[in-house]
C-alpha cells in the first residue's frame, strides 16, 4: 500500500499530533505494529492474537518515541501492516515494561491475548521515498479517536 493509495483516509497522525508524545517520551499511549491479515482474520471476534503469540508468549508493542525505530528495524518497506494505538492503563493488567535481547531500553509486552475493544486507533502504515514509516488513520470504519 502506498500514500497515493490512502488519499481521503485523513491526515497522517505521525507527523502531527504523536510528535508530541514522542518528544515527551510520553508512555500513556502504546502501539503496536499488526500483519493486517492477522488482525482482520477474526475481525468479528473479541480478541486479537498475533502468529507470534504461540511461541512468544507475549504481544510486542511499543512506546511513542520507539515507534519509527522499531517499524525501520522489523518491517521496512512492509506493506501489509497497520498500527495499533491504545491506552497503557487499558492493558495495564498484563503489560510488562522489559528488555529480553540485554539492552537497556525497555519495551511494553502484553501476556494476554489482545482485547479488540482497548484498540483506540487503527492506522494504515505507508512508507516515504526515504525510507520513513508514515501511520495514516483511517484502517476501520468505527474509528474511536
Amino acid at each position: 500500500m502506498t500514500a497515493a493509495g490512502l488519499i481521503g483516509w485523513g491526515p497522517p497522525f505521525y507527523l502531527g499530533r504523536y510528535m508530541d508524545m514522542i518528544r515527551d517520551h510520553d508512555t500513556t499511549t502504546v502501539f503496536h505494529i499488526a500483519v493486517r491479515a492477522e488482525w482482520d482474520a477474526d475481525a468479528g471476534g473479541l480478541t486479537y492474537v498475533p502468529a507470534a503469540f504461540a511461541n512468544e508468549g507475549f504481544i510486542h508493542w511499543s512506546y511513542a518515541a520507539q515507534l519509527v525505530a522499531t517499524a525501520r528495524r522489523y518491517y521496512q518497506g512492509r506493506e501489509d501492516l497497520i498500527l495499533l494505538r491504545a491506552s497503557r492503563a487499558a492493558l495495564a493488567a498484563h503489560l510488562v515494561d522489559e528488555n529480553l535481547l540485554g539492552g537497556t531500553e525497555l519495551f511494553p509486552h502484553l501476556y494476554a491475548p489482545l482485547l479488540r475493544s482497548d484498540v483506540i486507533e487503527t492506522a494504515a502504515i505507508a512508507w516515504l521515498k526515504n525510507g520513513e514509516p508514515e501511520f495514516l488513520r483511517g484502517y476501520l470504519d468505527n474509528q474511536v479517536t
